[in-house]
């Protein structure tokens, strides 16, 4: 049996290896408040419903569980983001791109297998969610940039990082350069601040060591 390129191993892992630098995802707080209130809002119609109408006629009743549902689905929705931002996580080094896929653990991808191609910034329609698939014996590794009500931080130089790489791959294996046709990938390439480092250790200047996330990574471990 072909052996799989993608390992996986443990948050812990991750914060215990050295020259890693680690982004961690931001939370869009007004939006996500603007969109728990709407769900506070239904679930309170929901419930002034029966006092008024008394279920008659009878579809109260039905609009009484539609509103219920909906509200309870838009406060999972939030739990599920803010549950995200404070597990979840991009990081790099040299040689390797963790990301991060929930219980399964962190993803290990050498940056040399990835393209245009099986990073999905080739497909016009891959939208902000990437699916990486670097060959049929291994899972697809859901890597999230900009997602509801998340972003990445330094949006832009973690993406200029991947392109960097990309590039460099296609160069050492004689490809013609080509442009993504990603939406998000164009933006960030022809944005103002969108310079591209020459390689992945230039992308960390600015970002804390290892030591200042070491206590948010002994939490998600």
């Amino acid at each position: 049996m072909p052996s799989k390129i993608i390992t996986y191993i443990s948050r812990k892992e991750v914060f215990e290896t050295d020259g890693v630098a680690i982004f961690y995802y931001a939370l869009n707080q007004r939006a996500i408040k603007m969109f728990e209130f709407g769900a506070f809002f239904l679930l309170i119609v929901a419930t002034l419903i029966y006092p008024v109408t008394q279920f008659e006629p009878r579809p109260w009743m039905a609009a009484t569980l539609g509103l219920a549902v909906a509200a309870t689905a838009a406060f999972a929705t939030a739990r599920y983001w803010r549950m995200f931002v404070s597990t979840e996580f991009i990081a790099w080094d040299k040689d390797h791109f963790y990301v991060t896929q929930g219980h399964k653990g962190v993803a290990v991808i050498p940056w040399n297998v990835l393209n245009l191609d099986n990073t999905g910034l080739k497909d016009p329609t891959s939208g902000s969610v990437l699916n990486v698939h670097v060959s049929p014996h291994d899972p697809i590794v859901k890597l999230r940039l900009v997602a509801g009500f998340i972003i990445i931080d330094k949006f832009q130089n973690v993406l200029a990082t991947i392109l960097t790489h990309i590039k460099q791959n296609m160069e050492n294996k004689g490809t013609p350069e080509t442009a993504p046709n990603n939406g998000m990938a164009r933006e960030a390439c022809d944005g103002p601040d969108a310079s591209m480092p020459s390689d992945a250790s230039s992308a960390t200047e600015g970002m804390p060591d290892k030591a200042a996330v070491q206590g948010k990574g002994a939490e998600t471990a």
